[in-house]
């Protein structure tokens, strides 16, 4: 009785699918993590520890991350493609496992924005943001539905909800281009 299961018609992103989920969710803490296993599970009462404590919202940093070296780029690049956009300090890793308070998760709620790149708007509304460091695990099955397309759409997300959205566009598409480009750059010499 305590679990509620939402079955959603499509894939609509992994943004989406948080964002729907929340919609249905009550209490006074609420945790979000992936359903791979590579969140472990027994850092939640650690992240619950720190909501207790007065934070608004509680991010993972990974200690040792175990994904592929590319997906790493890829994720520190978009770190500081959000520490741009959302002007976040560069430290604060936004993991998709993190825990927030009641009413950090009715303000996200509240947006009914069908594009969107749920960190942007969590450290917006956060006042009190905190992170605790975890160890990441091996994938348990199957492998990352984030491809350069869609991590690419995200970074779009992000900046479409940005405030300097036209310099800002033109700002990551040139971004992008260069750190595409620039293997092959080095190829070439």
């Amino acid at each position: 009785k305590n679990i509620k299961g939402i079955n959603l018609k499509k894939n609509f992103g992994q943004h989406n699918a948080v964002m729907a989920g929340l919609h249905h969710t009550s209490g006074d803490i609420i945790i979000t993590m992936d359903d791979d296993l590579q969140h472990p599970p027994n850092s939640i009462l650690d992240l619950i520890d720190k909501i207790i404590n007065g934070y608004d919202l509680c991010y993972t940093k990974y200690l040792n991350r175990k994904h592929s070296l590319y997906k790493i780029i890829l994720s520190n690049l978009s770190n500081l493609i959000s520490s741009l956009f959302v002007n976040k300090d560069f430290s604060l890793y936004l993991s998709s496992f993190r825990c927030m308070n009641s009413n950090t998760k009715d303000e996200l709620i509240k947006i009914q924005n069908p594009i969107l790149y749920i960190d942007s708007y969590l450290v917006k509304i956060s006042k009190k943001i905190t992170s605790i460091n975890i160890l990441h695990q091996e994938r348990y099955l199957g492998k990352s539905n984030y491809s350069i397309k869609k991590l690419f759409l995200l970074w779009l997300y992000l900046v479409n909800q940005s405030n300097l959205k036209p310099l800002s566009f033109s700002s990551i598409i040139v971004l992008f281009l260069k750190i595409v480009m620039f293997p092959f750059l080095i190829y070439i010499k």
